[in-house]
């Protein structure tokens, strides 16, 4: 008889969990994605698991913001001057709930790559 025990189960969810950060970066990034390459991604998703869990993310959505953030900004986002911005937001302490913060993070990005990027001419 074949006995699974809790440490095959976290397993299968630590591989289900990366198998679905993979896919949400490929889709999402299919031409970034490729250039990384498979060591690349791999590299970035260890990277970005651990630094969610240091953050106190545990949850599988919220290291996949953490996971967005690290590829928007770069994997030394948390060290680099230039990022200062984006700590002071993960750092808030006015805001307890990492979360909320590490959402409120993605927001600001993705309204800083919508400002930066070419307006539509209109006629």
């Amino acid at each position: 008889m074949l006995t699974i025990r809790d440490q095959h189960l976290a397993a299968f969810s630590r591989i289900r969990l990366r198998q679905w950060l993979a896919s949400y970066l490929v889709t999402s990034y299919p031409r970034q994605v490729s250039q990384l390459g498979q060591p690349g991604l791999e590299s970035l998703l260890d990277a970005a698991t651990a630094g969610a869990r240091r953050r106190g993310l545990l949850a599988p959505a919220e290291i996949r913001k953490y996971l967005h953030v690290n590829f928007l900004l770069g994997l030394d986002f948390e060290s680099d001057p230039g990022a200062a911005w984006a700590r002071r937001i993960l750092d808030d302490s006015e805001q307890p709930d990492p979360a909320e913060r590490l959402a409120e993070l993605e927001h600001c990005i993705l309204l800083r790559l919508e400002d930066a990027s070419p307006q539509p001419r209109l006629r």
